[in-house]
């Protein structure tokens, strides 16, 4: 054995070791925004509602009128859009120039989010929603049980300053991440001309 080898020192490269696979494996890092080279990071306005839609797919626009319409639409099949959504549909917005207004159930349940940013990319034509965790490589969960609430559908209203006219795609991307080896999943949400 080496001179510098001794039964010490292992015990403490051993411990060491031990020590460094057990913050890997149980130890969360803190959780932050997600940041992307290049990327413009956006502020928006996040507006809450009480309406809950089972199943219904509203398209973003740069309409809050036809955003009012398409939730009645969902609600109502055939029967005309009233004159009077505005007092059933986000009743304290106003529309607003310039901006895109985009139904979203916020972000996904499997990715047990801690927050969310929201980005533009100029170069891809892409606007990113970023929905972000922590947590460790082991957790203990207790299984969900029981009956869920259908949620509520929450209005992103967007500045499409940036954007210039064309297709812009909307995306989630669900991140956990980890001290080592971080998870992600992106979905495509919709695709909205802007004018």
């Amino acid at each position: 054995m080496p001179h510098w080898v001794t039964r010490k020192r292992i015990v403490w490269l051993g411990v060491a070791a031990v020590v460094l696979l057990w913050a890997i494996a149980f130890v969360a890092p803190p959780a932050h925004e997600v940041h992307t080279p290049g990327a413009t990071a956006l502020n928006v306005s996040l507006v809450y509602s009480d309406v809950h839609l089972l199943g219904a797919l509203i398209q973003p626009s740069q309409s809050l009128s036809d955003i009012r319409c398409q939730m009645w639409r969902s609600q109502n099949r055939t029967a005309p859009c009233p004159d009077d959504l505005a007092r059933m549909y986000f009743p304290t917005l106003t529309e607003v120039p310039n901006r895109l207004y985009l139904p979203w159930r916020g972000c996904t349940p499997w990715s047990d989010s801690q927050g969310y940013n929201i980005e533009y990319l100029n170069t891809a034509r892409k606007l990113v929603i970023h929905c972000y965790a922590a947590a460790p490589w082991i957790a203990v969960r207790q299984p969900v049980t029981g009956v869920f609430a259908i949620p509520s559908v929450e209005l992103l209203v967007v500045p499409t300053g940036a954007f210039g006219p064309g297709a812009v795609q909307i995306t989630e991307d669900d991140r956990i991440e980890r001290l080592v080896g971080d998870l992600g999943n992106e979905v495509q949400l919709a695709t909205v001309a802007i004018s």
